[in-house]
């Protein structure tokens, strides 16, 4: 497949796909005119760089985070790389999601209490 199907299949943009085989996470194959061509592999990873972005693992340190993720599917543990940046992010991910709780209660008692907040949120 061609770039601009690979972009409408993974919902990532023609210049992120560009970005990434300029960082090394994508080696696209050459078609005799030029074109680059994509496998379903690779449709495969980049939706794998897309989590792993969402997660908060930056570009830089995707390549090894990537060989980790293929050596897992191998039914290898993954390595300590990886292992540490899942932790590290997780801890992240905690204190987030703390910081939220206490915004959201505070907004709850500026409109009364966080009981009427809880049902209006129900009702939606």
């Amino acid at each position: 497949m061609r770039i601009g199907e690979l972009s409408a299949r993974t919902g990532v943009s023609v210049r992120m796909l560009r970005h990434y085989e300029k960082q090394g996470l994508l080696h696209p194959s050459r078609m005799p005119s030029g074109y680059r061509a994509y496998t379903s592999q690779d449709a495969g990873r980049v939706k794998e760089i897309c989590l792993l972005n969402a997660a908060g693992i930056p570009l830089s340190s995707m390549q090894t985070l990537l060989g980790c993720l293929r050596a897992k599917a191998d039914a290898a543990p993954l390595c300590e790389a990886l292992q540490s940046k899942i932790r590290t992010q997780l801890t992240r991910i905690d204190q987030q999601m703390a910081a939220l709780d206490e915004s959201r209660s505070l907004l709850g008692a500026l409109l009364g209490g966080s009981v009427r907040l809880e049902a209006d949120r129900k009702q939606q």
